[in-house]
Order: structure tokens, then sequence, then C-alpha cells
């Protein structure tokens, strides 16, 4: 829960205090019309952050949503890498992004399961670039961006799947 959190190393109180700079920017005709979201991997090490993935997913969704003051406000996030054989539990992380996917219209999800590591959790940059442009085609998709050329076959040449 957001109010038993404390401290300055927590991720979430330190989004807020970013997603609220963008706010403040909004007067000189800027707009937050979307959330890029990729995380999960360090979840996916243990069987108790796992369990807890999907309940702490959806309420960050719900806590963003009311600080940008948009219910609807489209997430666009990742799965993990099935390429980290470390992360025991990353199908469960795996299995609530795409739940709440499922139950959410405005959740859009891109399958990197397949992407290639430089280390134990983070994608080489071809799975960036990737990523990248995934969401890029899904914000166009859903006129999140409002013109633009669709990206055909971003999947990059090294993409391999251990799945």
């Amino acid at each position: 829960d957001y109010k038993d959190l404390t401290g300055s190393n927590s991720l979430l109180r330190a989004l807020e205090g970013y997603i609220r700079t963008a706010e403040s920017l909004q007067s000189s005709g800027y707009e937050i019309r979307a959330m890029v979201w990729h995380q999960g991997e360090g979840d996916a090490g243990s069987i108790g952050p796992a369990s807890r993935y999907y309940a702490n997913f959806k309420k960050m969704i719900t806590y963003i949503r009311g600080i940008v003051g948009n219910p609807f406000l489209p997430f666009y996030c990742g799965t993990i890498s099935n390429n980290n054989h470390a992360d025991a539990y990353k199908d469960a992380v795996n299995t609530a992004i795409n739940q709440i996917a499922a139950e959410d219209q405005y959740v859009r999800v891109v399958d990197m399961s397949g992407a290639v590591l430089e280390d134990s959790w983070h994608f080489d940059y071809k799975a960036c670039i990737y990523f990248g442009k995934a969401v890029y085609n899904m914000m166009l998709e859903d006129g999140v961006i409002q013109s633009g050329t669709p990206i055909d076959n971003p999947l990059p040449d090294n993409w391999t799947s251990n799945s």
C-alpha cells in the first residue's frame, strides 16, 4: 500500500514525483496521454513477491491513473524474458501481467519472453529497440499518437526464445 512506503528508495514515490513534474508542464502544452511500464524481474526471483505481483501492479496502475486524473490512462507494458533461468517465478509474473491486460482494455502487453538479456535483468539493445517500436505501433493503433507510420516487423534478427 502506498501509505506504507517510506524512504527515498521507494520507486513508486519517485515515479509519482516524476509524474507530478510532468503534470506541471501541461500548462505549457504537454499532455500525459499514456504510461510505458516495464518491470517485474526483481519480483520473479522468489515466490513472495511473485505471488503479490498481480495485486501490486493493479494497485499501482489505479494509483497512477488517480494521480493523472484519468481512469482510462493507457498502460503499455512488457512481459519479462524467459532467457533468465534464475527467475524461478517469471511465469507467475508474466501471468499476472497478462491477466491484468485481459481484465483492463487500457493495458496492452508486448511479449518480451524471447528477449536477449545483457545481464540477469536488462534487455540487450536490440530487445530495447523492439520494445519501443512495438509500443509505438500500439500507441498509433490506439490513437495515443495522432499521426505516424506503423513500423513493419519490428522484431530483431537475434530474437530467440527459450520458452
